[in-house]
């Protein structure tokens, strides 16, 4: 679930709600917009901005372009326009929370969800946002606050299922995460992010051939779902299909060289197999990400 969420759903929000701005420039950025030919919005909203310095929806459109475009940091400024011309949509706070998570600014990004939900408190979303801004830093507990508020909003949601059962199973609640992530496949039986999650909850309670079935399935219904991969080679070790797990691993590391994660776990099946120079090589990579020691590993790359 690394896919960028709401970016989307919310765009539908800009597509409906500033037909009514007058400036000629503005209304072909959103005509450009709702084509999605993003460089040609960016160019009209450029334009309508040079005309009306103060016009706040003209950043707000060209804040929420910028984020269409993963382009993040170029949103939060826009969007800090909006809110110092104190024009706040239904969704400022949401974009500019979103830009910061999506650069890793995560008690910035929780600063701006908490002005949200002040905001708008019945919107489910808003509580989904909160959590996995604290999720990033490990706040599993006040997480699961949030998605217990999201669920009771929205009990069909199968995301916010997901969500809370992948927090209860990182907090070792195993029994409640796997029920919650059940619910989930019972809403959307072929999500493969409750598979992976699922996986995951087996993997981390030593139930390692239990979690391959899920894993597959997961793969099976999306092939680049990466974490999905990562879940499966980390199964693979302790079972010593330590060549499978290889291959699950270089396939993450082709796509995320840097998944500290699939560093580490594939450090573990080269040492496995004696390949001391390639677990060495990806083990000193997987430290410097701020990863935590493997002693077994450790042991062979003093």
């Amino acid at each position: 679930m690394k896919s960028i969420i709401l970016i989307y759903a919310l765009m539908l929000f800009c597509m409906t709600s500033y037909s009514q701005i007058k400036d000629p420039q503005y209304q072909e950025g959103v005509k450009s917009f709702r084509k999605g030919d993003l460089p040609a919005s960016l160019t009209w909203f450029d334009k309508a901005i040079k005309a009306y310095p103060d016009s706040a929806q003209s950043y707000f459109m060209r804040g929420a372009t910028y984020l269409r475009m993963q382009q993040f940091k170029q949103a939060i400024p826009d969007l800090n326009k909006c809110i110092e011309l104190h024009y706040i949509s239904p969704v400022t706070y949401s974009y500019r929370g979103l830009a910061k998570f999506y650069l890793m600014d995560y008690p910035g990004a929780l600063n701006d969800f908490n002005q949200q939900i002040k905001l708008y408190p019945k919107e489910p979303d808003n509580y989904r946002n909160r959590a996995m801004a604290n999720a990033m830093m490990d706040n599993f507990p006040e997480a699961i606050v949030d998605y217990n508020k999201a669920i009771q909003l929205n009990p069909n949601k199968a995301e916010y299922w997901i969500r809370r059962g992948a927090a209860k199973t990182k907090l070792r609640l195993f029994q409640e995460g796997m029920d919650d992530l059940n619910k989930a496949l019972e809403l959307e039986p072929n999500n493969a992010s409750a598979y992976s999650y699922r996986g995951l909850n087996k993997v981390m309670a030593n139930n390692f051939s239990g979690a391959l079935p899920d894993l597959d399935k997961a793969i099976t219904l999306d092939s680049l779902a990466l974490d999905a991969y990562v879940n499966r080679g980390q199964a693979k070790i302790p079972l010593k299909d330590y060549k499978g797990a290889l291959q699950d691993l270089n396939f993450v590391l082709k796509h995320t060289p840097d998944d500290r994660y699939a560093l580490g776990f594939r450090a573990s099946a080269k040492a496995a197999l004696g390949d001391k120079a390639g677990a060495c090589a990806d083990y000193r990579r997987y430290l410097q990400l701020g990863a935590s020691p493997i002693p077994e590993v450790e042991s062979i790359c003093k």
